[in-house]
């Protein structure tokens, strides 16, 4: 009995895996993604691209991911971001980070279809006309970002290590349960 319930513990974890890890999302090889056949990012916005609350991307994120669509090793990228109120103001910072990476295309899920739900993802898929075997998606969370990019069936997903700027009370609560996921896994 204890063999099963061990094998179903790890079985659940593995849905938490990334397929690779990187310290900041300046750090991702977009031409070795290329040749593994992805060719649409789905970026997580607050602590992959920029601070919570801030709407400053750090210029070395900017940089790799402009580059990376410019010499067309990525079609398109898109924003996906949870918003427990959707308010004005957020909206248009989401749009601000998006317009400073070169993408028009964000997602802002409300309150009932957050990540790890996987319509945001289907639904930045869509806005890019991409399909999951050629999507790859960013965050910084293992419980939304990449559970939810394994749920709606991207081909890749990708960790980053290091959160980006200051974290919100609620982010600090999720890390605090991630690290026993992180050590589980062995990451």
């Amino acid at each position: 009995m204890k063999k099963v319930i061990r094998w179903l513990c790890f079985g659940l974890l593995e849905w938490f895996r990334p397929d690779m890890i990187v310290e900041t999302a300046a750090d991702i090889d977009w031409g070795g993604l290329q040749r593994l056949g992805i060719r649409y990012g789905i970026l997580d916005l607050d602590n992959t691209l920029v601070g919570g609350g801030s709407d400053h991307v750090c210029v070395d994120i900017v940089a790799s991911i402009r580059s990376a669509t410019q010499s067309k090793l990525l079609l398109a990228v898109c924003i996906l971001t949870n918003m427990i109120v959707k308010t004005k103001k957020r909206q248009r910072r989401a749009v601000k980070v998006a317009l400073t990476i070169g993408t028009r295309c964000v997602v802002s899920l409300g309150f009932c279809r957050q990540k790890p739900h996987p319509w945001g993802f289907c639904e930045a898929m869509r806005q890019m006309d991409a399909m999951g075997y050629e999507t790859a998606a960013v965050g910084d969370l293992l419980g939304t970002d990449i559970l939810g990019g394994k749920l709606a069936g991207v081909a890749l997903t990708i960790w980053t290590r290091r959160p980006i700027g200051k974290q919100k009370r609620h982010i600090r609560v999720r890390r605090f349960f991630e690290r026993a996921i992180v050590w589980a896994l062995e990451l």
